[in-house]
C-alpha cells in the first residue's frame, strides 16, 4: 500500500473512532482506496483497533513509537503520530461515553453493636453490624451505602462474592 492511501486509511480510522464521520462516507473512502480490498480490511482493522487502544491507555510517543517500530517504516509512524495527537482527546471523550463503568469502593467502615432485649421472660441476645460503604461513580461523584448484617449474612455474602470472582476468573481465562 502506498504511503497516500495509507494516510487515507489512518486518518479515516482516527475520524470514525472519534465519530466524526458517517457510516456511508467510510464506506466510500475505503472503496476508493485502489489496493487489494482484504488487505486494506486487514490494515483499516489494525489501524482503527489501534486508534482504540493508543488513546484509552493515554499512549505518548514514545509508547506508539515502541509498539510500531518492528511493524511499519518510520513515516508512517511518524504519520500514526501526528494523526493519534489531533484525535486522540475525541476518541478519549467516544470511549468514555461508550464504555460500561462501575462505582469503586474507596471507603468501608463497620461497627459491631450487641443487642440484649428483655421482656419480662424473654432475652434475644444478637450480634448486629453496620457497615457503611463509600462509593466513587466514574464521573467522580462519591455516594453512600449503609446497611446492617448478623454474621450469617455477612458470611453469605462473602459466599457469594466468592462465587462472583471464580466466574469472572474462569471468564478470562
Amino acid at each position: 500500500m502506498n504511503d497516500k492511501s495509507f494516510e487515507k486509511l489512518a486518518t479515516l480510522a482516527y475520524t470514525v473512532a472519534s465519530r466524526q464521520i458517517a457510516s456511508g462516507e467510510e464506506a466510500s473512502i475505503l472503496d476508493s482506496i485502489s489496493v487489494d480490498h482484504l488487505q486494506t480490511k486487514q490494515i483499516y482493522s489494525g489501524l482503527l483497533t489501534f486508534a482504540h487502544e493508543a488513546s484509552r491507555h493515554d499512549a505518548k510517543k514514545q509508547d506508539i513509537i515502541s509498539f510500531l517500530e518492528e511493524r511499519m517504516s518510520k513515516e508512517r509512524i511518524e504519520l500514526v503520530i501526528e494523526i493519534h495527537d489531533k484525535f486522540a482527546t475525541s476518541v478519549r471523550s467516544v470511549l468514555a461515553r461508550s464504555s460500561i463503568n462501575f462505582s469503586s469502593i474507596v471507603d468501608l467502615r463497620w461497627r459491631l453493636d450487641y443487642f440484649v432485649q428483655s421482656n419480662l421472660l424473654e432475652q434475644n441476645r444478637s450480634l448486629l453490624y453496620f457497615i457503611s460503604l463509600t462509593t466513587r461513580d466514574p464521573d467522580g461523584k462519591l455516594d453512600s451505602f449503609e446497611f446492617r448484617a448478623t454474621l450469617e449474612d455477612l458470611q453469605e455474602l462473602l459466599t457469594k462474592c466468592r462465587e462472583a470472582l471464580n466466574v469472572v476468573k474462569n471468564i478470562h481465562l
